[in-house]
């Protein structure tokens, strides 16, 4: 079944996916290709992140339909 409404997770502001790449650059993540970042301190692949799937509310990211993997 789709969802065609959510009104649990609600945006006040548009991201820009320089945005994304800034706030992952800063907390240590790399961009491997197109929407994907790569922690190698934390062992995690961070995919997806899409300014559909990232929003901001009260001026904070908030990471939404992502796929994590844990890099073993």
């Amino acid at each position: 079944m789709a969802v065609l409404k959510q009104s649990f997770v609600t945006a006040d502001g548009i991201v820009d996916l320089s945005d994304i790449k800034a706030f992952l650059t800063y907390n240590g993540f790399t961009n491997t290709r197109n929407n994907d970042y790569y922690s190698k301190e934390l062992g995690l692949i961070l995919e997806d992140l899409h300014d559909e799937n990232v929003i901001y509310r009260s001026n904070k990211l908030f990471f939404i339909d992502t796929v994590i993997y844990i890099d073993l």
